[in-house]
């Protein structure tokens, strides 16, 4: 199978709040580009939504971003799940990334 990604990625933990609709979660990044990131939460949510991003880049401060998820990973656990969602920024400041 072949790579599909379109710019290089950064393997980067990192802390991010989402917000989907009235929701507010939190997040860690396991992975980001200029065009998107990985993002893990215990949080479920409506995947049809845009979501909201602020990650916490370090050295760089806080970054806004918008996207939407192309891919969500679910798992469930004993007493929570265990959500990974690919999601590719619609606005971003790529500088920042």
């Amino acid at each position: 199978m072949s790579e599909r990604r379109d710019l290089p990625r950064e393997n980067r933990v990192t802390p991010v709040v989402c917000r989907v609709g009235n929701d507010t979660f939190a997040a860690t990044t396991r992975n980001i580009s200029a065009g998107g990131v990985y993002l893990e939460t215990e949080w479920l949510f409506d995947p049809s939504q845009e979501m909201h991003l602020v990650i916490d880049v370090p050295g760089k401060g806080s970054i806004s971003a918008t996207g939407r998820p192309t891919r969500i990973d679910a798992r469930r656990r004993k007493d929570s799940y265990q959500v990974g969602v690919a999601v590719r920024f619609t606005e971003s400041e790529p500088e920042s990334i």
